[in-house]
């Protein structure tokens, strides 16, 4: 299709299995995907990325973590040196069939953005600003995926049906919301981010509780961004056309 975004995945390349899983559930996506080989962070020395000024003394990231942040650093260091709008996915995602023009829809109608969120994590909250002077608003999953103890919260993602359902997305100015499996930035996104974020220390972000806001800490890049936004232009696609699990492999 005309005008697609480029599409970088990023992957470790051992993991054989998970990249023949993401090929098989997103096909539509093949001829516009670029592997970018994730970063191990068990084989960079904390000490070099506090000298680089990437993180602070202060940082709590642990080697997984500090992989994953150094590979979205590297690919928004690539929007911004590139100058075109880049797609960022994790390889454990699920995409709708219409993404493409669900996404070219949305960017029709939002040309000034710093980063679009097509995917995030449903185990999380996730707040929006639907229009401009109204109270934010924030939804809920009804799935906790870590506590098995809790058999009667669950919430079953039906992919038949998800693939099957025609969408039409808008974008809302984000709030707060978790993950980093699948967005779009531009060249200024990435330059903002950069800017904002290095060095990455331990401030907390938020999280929307049901009840009240908590203190989120800072154990991922993810809440590093969360800290951001009301200094971004960042939009979220409502309804998503990105699905996690969100697994712990």
């Amino acid at each position: 299709m005309k005008g697609q975004l480029p599409i970088h995945i990023i992957h470790m390349e051992q993991n054989v299995e998970r990249l023949a899983t993401f090929k098989l559930v997103n096909a539509h996506l093949s001829d516009r995907c670029s592997l970018f080989s994730a970063i191990d962070g068990k084989k960079i020395p904390r000490r070099e990325l506090v000298l680089s000024n990437i993180i602070s003394e202060n940082n709590i990231y642990g080697p997984a973590a500090l992989g994953i942040m150094l590979s979205h650093l590297h690919l928004w260091k690539l929007a911004e040196e590139s100058g075109e709008n880049i797609t960022i996915m994790e390889d454990d995602i699920i995409t709708h069939p219409q993404f493409f023009e669900i996404q070219q829809g949305v960017l029709r109608k939002l040309s000034d953005f710093d980063m679009i969120i097509w995917g995030c994590n449903y185990d999380w909250p996730i707040q929006v600003q639907p229009i401009d002077g109204f109270p934010p608003a924030t939804f809920f999953s009804i799935r906790n995926y870590w506590k098995d103890d809790e058999p009667n919260v669950h919430f079953s993602f039906d992919y038949p049906k998800f693939i099957e359902t025609p969408i039409k997305s808008s974008a809302m100015r984000v709030k707060s919301c978790a993950g980093t499996c699948c967005y779009t930035i531009s060249p200024e996104g990435g330059k903002k981010l950069l800017n904002l974020c290095l060095p990455i220390g331990n401030i907390s972000s938020f999280n929307i509780g049901a009840d009240k806001a908590r203190n989120w800490l800072n154990t991922g890049i993810d809440v590093e961004i969360n800290r951001h936004f009301d200094q971004l232009k960042a939009y979220l696609a409502c309804p998503l056309i990105a699905f996690t699990l969100n697994s712990k492999n």
